[in-house]
């Protein structure tokens, strides 16, 4: 199984997207109280007369997890259907333009009481239970209903997960803190389980690019610094925090670098093979080898490529004013790289 370690604004959804177009069986995350399994069929794939990739896809997720009212893991199925436009939607569509100012939210019911009412056993199997676990199983405190799944918590679950995830070819971790979770505590307490597999560590050569675009979704990110206490600056214009604290943006992007640094050492130190996988320039079928391949340049006349492009904010920019902004923060990006040294 491959794991794809990718922290936020990494390349996950475009490593997501080549793994489903092969129809290989996914899990998204390992989380506190969840370990889904994802099973994407493509019904069709097509092309438009402008070139943008398009596919009818169908995932059939099986989201396992530990009821305390129930002995053993508890597995819920719900199948999902979609019509995939590819190249006009990145990284959950939220990166920042004059006509999307980069804060994505859907609104669903929080922390109690609604999720102890739809949680409760009798929803077990329906749509709402299905939603609501899902889409609260990373930071919700969720332990009047449910038993963490994390091997830090549940020392049975490793071997457990073997067999959950044994046709499983590719695993995307998200590289974060959690107000619940600590990505390395739980690699410490699963070693043996990540020995096995293939541990892939992305990352950009073409650092302006990497630290623009980090800069340009800022706003949507609540992101974690090494010091793993505050959430910093989410719904807050990059440019406002340069203006009165520029040392801010400073510590926002060391925290990128400062993960990386950590998931090496923590798999050094651990001994676990991993090997990096450079997002500018290896090409992904050298590396997972899936036949209908992500190609390095665009070639939107073949249905069954998708173009390294998709990966870039700069797709989504088209207004003379998201251009200016972008190139302004390609400069704060130029300072913060010649401050670091890097």
């Amino acid at each position: 199984m491959f794991v794809y370690w990718g922290n936020a604004d990494c390349g996950k959804s475009t490593v997501l997207r080549y793994a489903e177009i092969n129809n290989i069986p996914i899990n998204h995350g390992w989380r506190r109280y969840t370990i889904t399994v994802i099973y994407p069929t493509v019904h069709e794939l097509g092309t438009t007369p402008k070139g943008n990739t398009w596919w009818d896809m169908e995932h059939n997720r099986k989201c396992f997890h530990q009821r305390k009212d129930t002995k053993g893991l508890t597995m819920v199925n719900h199948v999902f259907k979609k019509l995939w436009w590819v190249n006009y939607q990145r990284t959950g569509g939220y990166a920042a333009t004059d006509t999307n100012q980069g804060v994505y939210r859907e609104e669903k019911p929080d922390d109690s009481p609604e999720l102890e009412k739809y949680l409760a056993k009798e929803y077990v199997g329906t749509h709402i239970y299905y939603e609501l676990l899902d889409g609260h199983s990373f930071d919700a405190d969720l332990s009047n209903t449910l038993d963490p799944v994390l091997p830090s918590s549940n020392k049975n679950i490793v071997d457990q997960v073997d067999e959950i995830m044994h046709d499983v070819g590719l695993s995307v971790v998200p590289l974060r803190h959690y107000r619940y979770y600590n990505t390395f505590d739980e690699i410490a307490w699963s070693v043996k389980f990540w020995k096995k597999q293939i541990n892939i560590i992305p990352y950009k050569t073409n650092l302006v690019e990497s630290f623009t675009s980090k800069l340009n979704i800022l706003p949507a990110l609540a992101t974690w610094g090494p010091d793993q206490n505050d959430i910093l600056y989410r719904d807050i214009d990059p440019f406002e925090i340069y203006k009165v604290d520029k040392q801010k943006i400073w510590e926002f992007l060391d925290g990128f670098i400062w993960f990386n640094n950590e998931l090496e050492r923590t798999f050094q130190n651990n001994n676990i093979p991993y090997q990096m996988f450079d997002l500018d320039n290896d090409d992904y079928k050298d590396v997972f080898g899936w036949e209908k391949y992500i190609n390095n340049k665009q070639s939107p006349t073949n249905s069954s490529t998708l173009g390294r492009k998709m990966q870039s904010h700069k797709k989504m920019l088209k207004t003379e004013k998201d251009w200016k902004r972008w190139h302004m923060l390609e400069d704060i990006a130029k300072e913060y790289i010649m401050d670091r040294g890097l």
